[in-house]
């Protein structure tokens, strides 16, 4: 199984936290919400899409994950 995180437009209604990571990344408490998402299926791959501009900064710091890209 295969999980795809992802924003939609939506994104602008968290302006302007969500300038600089995607909503993904937001912290909800004391975790992101991809954390939280992870938590509930540990084992499965995931890919994330995102704003373009913001891909070469998560990619850097997630060196493992599939951005932007359909497999």
């Amino acid at each position: 199984m295969k999980i795809c995180i992802f924003e939609d437009e939506g994104y602008q209604n968290l302006y302007p936290l969500s300038l600089t990571r995607p909503v993904f990344e937001l912290k909800c408490g004391q975790i992101t919400l991809r954390e939280r998402i992870l938590r509930n299926f540990p084992t499965v791959d995931t890919s994330y899409f995102m704003r373009d501009y913001l891909t070469p900064v998560f990619s850097q710091e997630k060196k493992e994950v599939s951005v932007n890209e359909m497999e």
